[in-house]
């Protein structure tokens, strides 16, 4: 429910509507669907209730989130931000959730770097 291909298929199984991507889903949720747009509140909150337990468990100073999912816009990030309030412990509640500024370019950027090292 955390990446794209999942909330597509979540988005097709609820209507009986298949999509291509998660950008057919972003698409008819900013169209004004109504499925598609608890189908991206959705995906936040499984991201934002994953990331409020790591944040128990780990004690970071700030967590940074990346990927395509984050371009979801601010329904998604703030089903996200609720869901990390709910999960994070009352000591932790103030430890920052910020949006990678590579976004969905992070996984190949950090490929590409891992890459460039193995032959450097």
């Amino acid at each position: 429910m955390a990446a794209g291909p999942g909330l597509a298929e979540e988005y097709a199984r609820r209507t009986g509507r298949p999509v291509d991507d998660l950008r057919s889903v972003a698409a008819r949720a900013g169209g004004g669907d109504d499925t598609a747009r608890e189908v991206v509140r959705l995906g936040g909150t499984a991201v934002g209730s994953a990331v409020g337990g790591l944040v128990n468990v780990l004690d970071p100073h700030a967590v940074v989130v990346g990927g395509g999912v984050t371009g979801l816009g601010e329904p998604w990030w703030r089903a996200l931000r609720d869901a990390v309030r709910r999960e994070t412990l009352p000591g932790l509640v103030d430890v920052p959730v910020l949006a990678s500024t590579l976004g969905a370019d992070a996984p190949l950027l950090g490929a590409a770097s891992l890459a460039w090292e193995a032959v450097a």
